[in-house]
Order: C-alpha cells, then structure tokens, then sequence
C-alpha cells in the first residue's frame, strides 16, 4: 500500500507510531508531492500527520491507495484532529 501526501508546507508523517517521512518543503498543497509504501495491518491503524506552515495558507492531502495510485477498497476513516497555533 501507498500514502500519498500533498502538504503546504512541513510535513512528518507516522505510521503506528513508526516516522515515515520528514521534509522541510516551502510549498503549496498538490496532490501525491510525497509518496510512501507502508504495510497497513488489519484492524485499526493510526496515521498521524503533522503540518508546520511557514507563511500564507497551510494544507495537507491524504490518500491511501494501492502500488499503482488506485483506491484501496474495504477501506474506513475515523478522522480526528488537534491543531496547535504557536505564535514566535
């Protein structure tokens, strides 16, 4: 299986708590910037993705999808979400 991101701009990704990615980028949000092979396991899986906007607008895409780029079926989401503002 594949993740594959798109953020605006930083973005470290963990898989299970296992990092996955980390990249200091100044850069809008586009589809498939960053691809990713992980093996999911049955059952819940927990993918945390974590944005550092650097100016303007911030953004994160997400999809998970077979070694070819095509949807993966019999899969379900319970997104949930913090964010955090840090002011320098």
């Amino acid at each position: 299986m594949q993740l594959r991101l798109g953020s605006d701009d930083d973005l470290k990704v963990w898989v299970n708590g296992e990092a996955m990615l980390s990249r200091k980028v100044g850069r809008g949000a586009t589809i498939d910037h960053d691809v990713i092979p992980v093996k999911l396991r049955r059952g819940l899986n927990e993918v945390l993705a974590k944005v550092c906007n650097r100016q303007g607008g911030w953004g994160l895409l997400l999809r998970v999808t077979d070694q070819s780029g095509r949807p993966l079926k019999n899969l379900a989401f319970r997104p949930s979400s913090a964010f955090a503002v840090k002011k320098e």
